[in-house]
């Protein structure tokens, strides 16, 4: 199979050494996995429910999160779907969510916890554009992000449309500077542009099937988010 885009990587996976044990983290205080499968299958279901929302190929969607299986699950949506993924640094002020939010014109925001939900939402507030946040953790009064799953399926033959209209050169994220020195600003990064660092790392990484890594650098952070491709290899 050729890996031309991102998404390609885990579909590889699935088609030639599916795992039991793709992603895993904790939810609601449980170590919760995902095998190859379900993984690819709860992304789609999720890619569904943006759809259903009305979210479009080339629209933004942003996560501020730690790293856990909802970041990854997220992020392939995006890339099947056409969108471009925005992450943002969770330690960042509500202001700096606000700018970028609104730079990038995102239209959906995940958020993990109680904290960056309260930031996310201050953020809401000077955002006319951005129409839905979403959360990783069940909190009260917020809306969890698997109340997406179910929905929008009937856009399903729309959605492999989208898949096999995504090209190696098309915009997959737009991934915004720490603001130390100014404003963030947005590093515009194809498929191609984070597939060929994953392919010219992988000889000098410890990539075997059935290695574990654990995920410890940010995942909004460039090098981790190749990593995670890398180690979906």
């Amino acid at each position: 199979m050729l890996v031309t885009r991102l998404f390609d990587i885990a579909d590889l996976q699935l088609a030639e050494f599916p795992q039991t044990v793709c992603v895993e983290s904790l939810e609601n205080g449980k170590l919760r996995s995902y095998s190859t499968k379900e993984f690819i299958d709860t992304a789609e279901q999720l890619a569904l429910g943006l759809m259903e929302l009305g979210i479009k190929p080339g629209d933004k969607i942003a996560i501020a999160s730690g790293n856990r299986a909802e970041w990854a699950i997220v992020d392939q949506a995006v890339l099947r779907l056409g969108a471009i993924g925005i992450p943002i640094y969770p330690t960042m002020s509500a202001d700096d969510y606000a700018y970028i939010l609104d730079h990038s014109e995102s239209k959906v925001f995940f958020v993990s916890n109680a904290e960056i939900h309260a930031k996310a939402l201050l953020a809401k507030a000077k955002v006319p554009g951005l129409a839905h946040v979403f959360t990783f953790e069940e909190l009260a009064g917020a809306t969890h992000w698997r109340a997406l799953l179910g929905k929008g399926t009937q856009h399903r033959a729309e959605l492999e449309r989208c898949k096999a209209t995504v090209k190696n050169a098309d915009l997959a994220t737009i991934i915004y500077t720490s603001g130390t020195t100014g404003k963030p600003k947005g590093v515009m990064l194809s498929h191609n542009n984070i597939l060929s660092n994953v392919e010219s790392s992988a000889a000098r990484l410890p990539v075997e099937q059935g290695c574990r890594a654990i995920s410890f650098l940010p995942l909004c952070h460039i090098y981790e988010r190749m990593l995670m491709y890398l180690y979906q290899r």
